[in-house]
């Protein structure tokens, strides 16, 4: 966790092909390692300000925590 860049090469690669198609990046577009190998899809990146965002309708619900909260 602690040397964990959030996969900045996958998010850049992720928004460069959205940026050559003329658009903004798709929901679950750019998937980063660990969310790539968890096999309970326990960790879960997104647009917070999308209401139709998978994160965001995870946030949501009453079940759901998040970490580093006061760090913005």
């Amino acid at each position: 966790m602690e040397k964990c860049n959030f996969c900045l090469q996958r998010i850049i690669s992720g928004e460069d092909k959205a940026e050559s198609e003329g658009r903004s990046v798709k929901d679950g577009e750019v998937v980063t390692a660990c969310m790539q190998v968890c096999p309970t899809n326990a960790i879960t990146f997104g647009r917070l300000d999308d209401p139709e965002s998978d994160v965001s309708k995870l946030a949501r619900n009453a079940r759901g925590y998040t970490l580093l909260e006061d760090l913005g």
